[in-house]
């Protein structure tokens, strides 16, 4: 899987003939295609090179989730074992030491969220920034597009301000729906020989059907739940 996603990007700019071209894996997309692609740039196909890139993600994103549990429960302990939870999960450091687009935008999807607290007094922070970022999280990996419905419906919770708190919600997941889009539009463009995007190919990759504990596609089910319950 992880050769098929990064030929699959090289191919995007360099189309490949023959028995040896890979279409492009539509899911994987956004910042992750962009990363690889320059990477490939500078290194070529050293392998270690991308996988570093996707490893500083989860390094990144363990430090995220330990700045967020420090700085609302105020323990070092809860900071430490919050991760372990993560890093723990069947999948985790597959997906953080091999070629995927997942860490990525996991580690956009927080950088969103974490905007999206800090940001309750400039509305238009949430509308355009917040909403790009979640545009950019769907297009890094497609089944993270569940962010952008999450940014309305969370909105839902709690009393105080829902009027407003349901306002940028809409707003930034509209926004977030037009990155997605102009990224769609790209890869028609750029990859127009790229298999089809068919119910079951999403459905299998982002792990939306099949057996509960099916390991691989563990860690995206967790992340689509985690989407709307931190939105």
């Amino acid at each position: 899987d992880e050769a098929w996603i990064l030929l699959g990007i090289d191919g995007s700019i360099h189309p490949q003939a023959g028995e040896w071209a890979v279409a492009p894996v539509v899911t994987s997309g956004g910042v992750f295609a962009l990363a690889q692609l320059g990477i490939s740039a500078m290194v070529g196909n050293t392998l270690w090179a991308h996988r570093l890139f996707v490893f500083a993600c989860l390094v990144g994103t363990v430090w995220m989730i330990m700045r967020w549990v420090r700085r609302h429960d105020g323990s070092m302990v809860g900071a430490l074992i919050v991760p372990c939870v993560l890093i723990g999960m069947p999948g985790t450091l597959v997906f953080g030491a091999t070629g995927y687009a997942t860490l990525p935008a996991f580690l956009l999807m927080l950088c969103t969220v974490e905007l999206w607290e800090a940001s309750a007094g400039q509305r238009w922070v949430r509308w355009v920034v917040c909403g790009s970022l979640a545009g950019l999280v769907a297009a890094t990996r497609l089944e993270m597009a569940m962010l952008l419905p999450a940014l309305a419906i969370a909105s839902w919770f709690g009393q105080e301000g829902r009027r407003a708190r349901l306002t940028d919600g809409v707003i930034a997941a509209v926004v977030g729906g037009c990155v997605l889009a102009v990224r769609g539009v790209a890869w028609a463009h750029v990859a127009p020989w790229c298999s089809a995007l068919d119910t079951a190919t999403v459905n299998w990759m982002t792990g939306v059907t099949g057996a509960l504990l099916d390991y691989q596609k563990l860690l995206n089910k967790w992340m689509i739940g985690e989407s709307v319950m931190s939105a």
